[in-house]
């Protein structure tokens, strides 16, 4: 059973598309995990300089 060309394309084109979509999706992630960082760190900090304020009075 042999794949025609117009086929092979067609999955070569899909398969580029995967890779596309996997590529943006790991770019939203990694912003996703590096803006949970940093309001995990805004938080903390916060807290820290609240709880010094706390202690001076």
């Amino acid at each position: 059973m042999s794949v025609s060309e117009q086929e092979k394309v067609r999955l070569f084109q899909c398969e580029r598309r995967m890779e596309i979509i996997l590529a943006v999706s790991v770019v939203i992630e990694t912003g996703h995990f590096f803006m949970v960082v940093t309001i995990v760190f805004v938080v903390y900090y916060e807290t820290y300089h609240i709880r010094e304020r706390m202690k001076n009075l």
